[in-house]
């Protein structure tokens, strides 16, 4: 059975970004800064599922473009080819093997996701998010309203670069994302944000 390069945290978190201790506002404020510095990225990632006990259940890894506000375009390469595309109107998710298009409208929902980090307002990050300071640039995420996608991000930086993203969910299982060759604010031709399905591709309309 083939399974799905992008996890399904991962594709409702692009197409839509409960602590108990204290923390200060400065690590939200420290966070939204290094952000702030990201008007595009672009690189090669790679994604490693594992589940509660360390077993690997999925490796995949591709290439991705984010701009913003909400602009990006995902595509895994291995093992299966697939492609996630937004252009801030319409989110479209294309499986060549399947030749097939899913098609969804662009919503406010993805605010409340980790793509709000990668490609939306970072200034609502402190609204959506408790954030803490780890350790040296390692923050820490969790949702202040419960939903089903993860139950906490970590975002990791290295020398002021976007390093990693990790997600853990209820199942205690983690998505974790390791960007490569990484380019900051260079300029993208809004083109890479559109998508024309293939001939013979069957166009599905989601709510």
């Amino acid at each position: 059975m083939k399974l799905c390069s992008i996890p399904n945290s991962f594709i409702l978190a692009m197409c839509l970004l409960f602590c108990s201790y204290a923390v200060s506002q400065s690590d939200a404020d420290e966070l939204a800064e290094k952000l702030r510095k990201l008007n595009t990225l672009t690189g090669q990632f790679e994604q490693t599922l594992v589940d509660a006990q360390g077993q690997i259940l999925q490796e995949s890894s591709g290439t991705f473009l984010l701009q913003r506000p909400g602009f990006f375009r995902w595509e895994t390469l291995e093992p299966f080819p697939q492609l996630l595309v937004s252009n801030l109107q319409n989110i479209w998710l294309y499986d060549p093997d399947l030749e097939q298009v899913t098609v969804r409208a662009y919503n406010n929902q993805l605010s409340q996701t980790p793509a709000l980090l990668l490609s939306g307002n970072v200034e609502e990050i402190n609204q959506h998010y408790t954030v803490k300071k780890n350790q040296q640039n390692i923050y820490e995420l969790v949702p202040k309203a419960s939903q089903d996608l993860f139950s906490m991000l970590i975002v990791v930086f290295n020398n002021e670069q976007l390093a990693s993203m990790v997600l853990k969910d209820s199942l205690e299982q983690q998505t974790t994302f390791r960007f490569l060759q990484t380019q900051y604010n260079r300029a993208i031709d809004p083109t890479e944000f559109e998508f024309v399905p293939p001939a013979g591709t069957d166009v599905i309309t989601a709510e």
